[in-house]
């Protein structure tokens, strides 16, 4: 699998965070993210996705047994997304 580049902020409404996703753009790769999210019981609240070139851009609104991303989680993702 290809690395993402992952970005946590908060979001407008309490308990969501905001994750800023950057990828190469390629078939499926909205649903295959998606998969690893949903995986480790992360819920989706919403999402943007964009690209621009050969760049995909998603933002999602998302949480954590209705809680925000905590630091290890995030760190938890990262690892995952970053794996080959």
């Amino acid at each position: 699998m290809e690395r993402f580049h992952l970005l946590f902020g908060c979001g407008y409404y309490h308990p969501i965070s905001l994750l800023y996703v950057e990828a190469a753009d390629r078939p499926e790769l909205l649903v295959d993210f998606v998969k690893i999210i949903i995986d480790i019981n992360i819920l989706v609240e919403s999402g943007e996705f964009d690209t621009e070139g050969l760049l995909a851009k998603t933002k999602f609104h998302v949480s954590y047994k209705d809680k925000a991303i905590t630091k290890p989680l995030q760190k938890v993702l990262t690892n995952i997304a970053s794996t080959d």
